[in-house]
């Protein structure tokens, strides 16, 4: 796959998408002009047009488009969950529910692998059918909901692959497109709506009317007003299902290889496929499944499948404006305005030749089982290993956890979670005075100690792999607090950090991380416009600071950054970078984030070119981090050939003082989660069956 060609391809569908919805708006305000032409010379023949007659219909028009596209916009960039909860969708509920918990460890675990945030995961708990959507305009603050019947109905690699389809929309910036489109498209049915709204009102006045017929006779007008507006209003619905249809169906068969290379397996997302293109097959014979609404006259997988889809927009009519969004579209394969690939098409790409559906039938209790984390009791001395949620206070009978498996353990709930975020920012091995604590705190204040602890019995070459990884799990848990007290936990993060009066690299990496992974900045509808151009100082100081990280000379810094400064086509400054301070980075990476959108990966290429393969884990995480901070895709980063070093790299001098906020401008491994959780779940069945 060629990252950058499908970035190209995927910024001129963004082009062509708004230069769609441009003639699809003119054309709807030409067709209401046109509509109001007519109505007139039926009404008052050869009479002249009132002054300002067609421009008033043409801002009418035009401000019900631009202004529902810019307020709907604006709702979904605030809150990605917006579309889930419009569903009727609901948070998941890994401690109660089995399929909720395998859904959420599933993201988990390729969010980390794919180094993005963790999405918030919901559930549409009365949709029977296989399917699956992700949504929102931030990759920090994206959304993915997965159908009941996707849960009951699909193994766990199946549920993996659909997900990782999921999480590469999510990657590659489809979803932010597609999110965006449904603001976009929400102006253009605006006028529909409004004339669906008219008419409605108009039979209910004529309904009601008395004896004497007023409301009869205002009725007529809204009638005539809204069968107008309903009917040049359809146009802005084609032309916003057509636009939905034209975004581009190559993106699916690029997530779909996407899916396959995040989780090494065919089967998964191919046998998820596979399921949806047979469902309906030996269905009717499941006659316990009533919610399905199986007959003989739905035998058919054909008839089935479209039964389901009108059952689901009778139960979800928001759907229809999220076909381009989900896993399998709405609208049939095949048909007009169809926003996906055929299925059988998907299929064969995948495996390379046809391959037959498969009767997606409910899965056995035993093959639903999600083992459940055992809880740590953090009351007794070195956090004791405890059975599951029903045995609170049993202690078990086994050999103590490894501290990696307790420092996963503690990201699994808020207070633990805050504690070791806490616990991390901390320089390993020295002491540290304790953090001051905000209110509503006290619990996390009392377990920091115990989670500092196994940090330290961690080897750091052991450890800075880990930190990531573990900070993802921990804010995945964190962002469902309230933002006051995400904000409290950052204050005492931004404190520990300044405490000794410097700010190391590594501590610059993690609390950014955690503060964009927590408090992320709104993102602005437009372009940010800014009257400082981009200086070519900012790029030496971010190659400084690389080459200071790796132990390379300032005069190769010097000569690459001036090299990507041209290839940039920036306007060349003199003199060197400058002192590498924390400002001074800081300002660079403002800089940098006002780059064109096709310009930062050139950007992140040549700093990774300049990345020896010996290169520790901090330069790389700070490469990650950098690319979050800027909004651009993770960098493909060579393969470490040497050890970690057990030395920390320079530290960037603090140049503000200690009270003042520290400011930073707007990052996860799949092998290192599945090691982990191949561990933990060993642990609970060994556990389970001694017990047993």
């Amino acid at each position: 796959m060629n990252f950058a060609r499908h970035q190209a391809q995927a910024d001129r569908t963004a082009r062509r998408l708004i230069w769609l919805h441009a003639l699809a708006s003119l054309a709807v305000v030409i067709g209401i002009n046109a509509a109001a032409a007519l109505i007139w010379q039926l009404l008052f023949g050869a009479a002249p047009y009132p002054k300002g007659f067609f421009l008033t219909n043409t801002l009418v028009v035009s401000g019900l488009i631009v202004g529902g596209a810019w307020i709907e916009t604006a709702r979904l960039r605030d809150d990605g969950a917006l579309i889930a909860r419009r569903l009727g969708a609901v948070p998941v509920d890994p401690v109660n529910d089995p399929l909720h918990r395998r859904l959420q460890n599933l993201l988990e675990e390729l969010a980390i692998a794919a180094r993005i945030g963790v999405p918030r995961a919901f559930v549409l708990e009365d949709e029977p059918s296989i399917n699956a959507l992700a949504a929102g305009l931030d990759r920090n603050r994206s959304v993915v909901v997965a159908s009941r019947g996707a849960l009951e109905r699909l193994t766990r690699d199946e549920l993996q692959g659909v997900m990782a389809h999921e999480v590469s929309h999510i990657v590659n910036g489809d979803v932010r497109l597609n999110t965006r489109l449904v603001g976009l498209n929400y102006g253009l049915n605006l006028v529909a709506q409004l004339g669906y709204s008219l008419l409605a009102r108009a039979r209910r006045g004529a309904a009601q009317a008395g004896p004497d017929g007023l409301l009869a006779v205002f009725a007529v007008p809204m009638a005539l007003v809204g069968g107008v507006l309903a009917g040049v209003g359809a146009l802005g619905v084609l032309a916003a299902r057509a636009v939905e249809a034209g975004v581009g169906r190559q993106r699916e068969f690029f997530a779909d290889a996407q899916a396959i290379e995040f989780t090494r397996s065919r089967d998964g997302l191919g046998g998820a496929l596979r399921k949806i293109a047979g469902f309906g097959r030996g269905l009717p014979a499941q006659a316990q499944d009533a919610h399905l609404g199986q007959t003989e006259e739905t035998a058919s997988p054909v008839l089935a499948r479209n039964t389901i889809r009108r059952d689901a927009l009778g139960r979800h009519p928001y759907l229809r404006s999220l076909s381009h969004l989900m896993l399998v579209g709405i609208v049939p394969s095949g048909q007009w305005f169809a926003t996906h690939p055929p299925l059988r098409e998907r299929v064969r790409r995948i495996y390379g030749r046809h391959r037959d559906a498969i009767a997606p039938f409910v899965l056995p209790e035993l093959d639903r089982r999600e083992p459940a984390l055992p809880v740590l009791d953090f009351e007794t001395t070195g956090m004791a290993w405890i059975s599951g949620h029903a045995d609170i206070g049993v202690q078990v009978d086994q050999p103590p956890p490894t501290a990696t498996m307790r420092l996963v353990q503690a990201t699994r709930e808020p207070s633990s979670a805050a504690a070791l975020v806490i616990a991390m920012l901390q320089v390993p091995g020295q002491a540290a005075p304790e953090p001051r604590w905000g209110e509503g705190w006290t619990s996390a204040a009392a377990r920091h100690a115990q989670l500092r602890q196994a940090l330290v019995e961690l080897p750091i070459a052991s450890l800075r792999p880990l930190q990531w990884p573990l900070l993802e799990l921990a804010v995945a848990r964190l962002r469902m607090m309230s933002p006051s007290a995400r904000q409290s936990l950052l204050e005492t993060a931004r404190a520990v950090v300044v405490a000794d009066g410097r700010v190391t690299l590594r501590e610059w990496i993690y609390f950014t991380l955690l503060r964009v992974r927590l408090m992320p900045r709104p993102r602005q509808i437009g372009r940010s416009v800014t009257l400082e151009p981009i200086a070519a100082r900012s790029i030496r100081v971010l190659f400084g600071l690389l080459a200071a990280s790796v132990d390379l000379n300032e005069a190769r810094a010097d000569r690459a950054a001036n090299a990507s400064i041209r290839a940039l086509g920036l306007a060349s400054i003199g003199g060197s970078s400058g002192a590498l301070t924390l400002d001074a980075l800081e300002h660079a990476v403002a800089q940098v984030s006002l780059l064109p959108p096709l310009a930062k990966p050139l950007l992140v290429r040549h700093l990774v070119e300049m990345l020896p393969c010996d290169a520790g884990t901090e330069p790389r995480d700070f490469l990650r981090v950098l690319c979050v901070v800027i909004d651009c895709p993770p960098p493909q980063l060579p393969e470490r050939q040497m050890p970690e070093p057990a030395l920390s790299k320079p530290s960037l001098p603090e140049t503000r003082s200690p009270a003042a906020p520290m400011e930073a401008v707007p990052s996860g491994a799949m092998a290192l989660t599945s090691q982990l959780t191949s561990q933990i779940t060993s642990q609970i069945t060994s556990q389970a069956t001694q017990r047993g």
